[in-house]
Parts: structure tokens; C-alpha cells; sequence
């Protein structure tokens, strides 16, 4: 089985939390970062990215679209899933499948 390498970044410690016991059930998902902006982001991709990144759109700062901008030039094989609001089920069931 392969597993997916996870990366989380959200400004709301809550959010982290949730998607993280929401997401810690699933076996083939290693949450491998947890970032509340984006340097912490960019910090913690200098030890390789991950497969997936839920990356909040609404940052303080750079959104979460420019930050994506900026990840895919760097990272093309990267996939970024947005969080945002009550979509965060949503998003929870699409990585299941």
C-alpha cells in the first residue's frame, strides 16, 4: 500500500486539529506537517514535499491561490487540495477516494 504524505496548513489551530483526528483513521494518509502560514510552509518544504497540501485559501498574507501559484511553478507534481470553511467535509471525503 502506498501511502500519501500529507501536509496541513491553516491559520486556525481548531481546523488543524479536526482535519487531523478526522484524517488520522485512514491509514494510507501520513500527515507528515502542520503549518499556520506560509513561511512555516515554505520551512517545512526544504525537507521535500509532500504528495498532497489542504492549504487554507484565506492566509493572512499571500491567499491561498497565490501561495498554490508559487508551490505548482516549484513543485509541478504537487496536488493541492483548498480548505475553506464548510467545505472542509467535503474535502475529507474526496481524499478518501
Amino acid at each position: 500500500m502506498n501511502v500519501i504524505k500529507l501536509m496541513m496548513v491553516d491559520d486556525h489551530q481548531v481546523v488543524l486539529d479536526g482535519l487531523r483526528i478526522l484524517l488520522s483513521g485512514l491509514p494510507e494518509i501520513k500527515i507528515i506537517n502542520e503549518c499556520r502560514n506560509e513561511d512555516e510552509l515554505n520551512n517545512n518544504l526544504k525537507s521535500g514535499p509532500p504528495d498532497i497540501i489542504l492549504l487554507d485559501i484565506t492566509l493572512p498574507g499571500r491567499s491561498g491561490i497565490e501561495i498554490a501559484r508559487t508551490l505548482l511553478e516549484k513543485y509541478p507534481l504537487i496536488k493541492i487540495i483548498w480548505v475553506f470553511g464548510i467545505y472542509i467535509q467535503l474535502i475529507i471525503v474526496l481524499i478518501q477516494f
